[in-house]
């Protein structure tokens, strides 16, 4: 992260991972990533809709 924020000045990072993913959303916040929101239905897959 220090490569985003001191080498390319970003002032944000984010990932995107679906709701059923526990173990990679653990993973990112043990490494310092905040929660911060559901984006409800924002991938289509199958005729499915996952958040």
């Amino acid at each position: 992260m220090e490569l985003v924020f001191d080498g390319y000045k970003a002032n944000r990072l984010w990932l995107d991972i679906r709701a059923f993913n526990t173990r990679a959303e653990a993973l990112y916040q043990s490494i310092s990533f905040c929660y911060e929101g559901t984006l409800r239905q924002c991938t289509h897959v199958d005729e499915t809709y996952y958040a």
